[in-house]
């Protein structure tokens, strides 16, 4: 069984991810941010880096989703995003020219042929975020090369995540929770709802 905690960047996804973890015992597929060797490369300079930035994320979400695929056979895993919603940020990328049409047609017909080979995750967590409140999250957890993110760009990805959700509405089970205030609704009514999925899924 894997479950991907999906959502905007400064959404919360990876304390929740831990607490998911936590509460059903399952492992954790991170975010590679330490490891992207684009990440600061591509908030100095977004039209230089966005589509290397891109090919270089969508090659290791789709490594990590194969890899979950054969570890799920024995334990259930977290996903800090999947995949699938990589196409999110390319997206909008495209849509704010910093991703050429040429570039954004080679990112999609590669794209489309991951998705011929990786199954989404049995269950997406989405955690609908303001785009303001995300952006004071990024704001506050300090990390210098996020300071340059705009609001306009956190307003894009919110409706391209709205988008991305009820896409895959149509391929998995998909739960979407607010998430401006981390309690309420809380982790631990994730946490019901998420063990409610997964013991009707067990009955089935």
């Amino acid at each position: 069984m894997r479950i991907a905690v999906s959502g905007t960047i400064g959404a919360g996804k990876s304390t929740l991810c831990r607490s998911l973890s936590k509460a059903l015992d399952y492992g954790v597929y991170e975010e590679p941010v330490a490891d992207n060797p684009y990440f600061e490369d591509f908030y100095s300079d977004i039209e230089r880096w966005a589509f290397t930035a891109q090919i270089f994320m969508i090659s290791h979400r789709f490594r990590v989703q194969m890899e979950s695929v054969h570890a799920a056979e024995d334990k259930g895993f977290v996903l800090d995003r999947c995949f699938h919603e990589d196409k999110v940020f390319a997206e909008v990328n495209h849509e704010m020219g910093h991703i050429s049409d040429r570039d954004w047609n080679t990112y999609l017909h590669l794209y489309e042929s991951f998705c011929r080979i990786a199954p989404p995750p049995e269950l997406v967590v989405y955690l609908k975020t303001d785009p303001e409140v995300a952006l004071r999250r990024v704001k506050s957890r300090g990390r210098d090369s996020e300071q340059e993110i705009t609001k306009e760009y956190m307003e894009r990805l919110d409706l391209a995540y709205d988008r991305w959700s009820t896409s895959m509405s149509h391929r998995t089970k998909v739960l979407v929770f607010p998430w401006d205030d981390y309690n309420s609704p809380g982790a631990s009514t994730v946490i019901e709802t998420v063990n409610a999925c997964l013991l009707k899924r067990e009955k089935l």
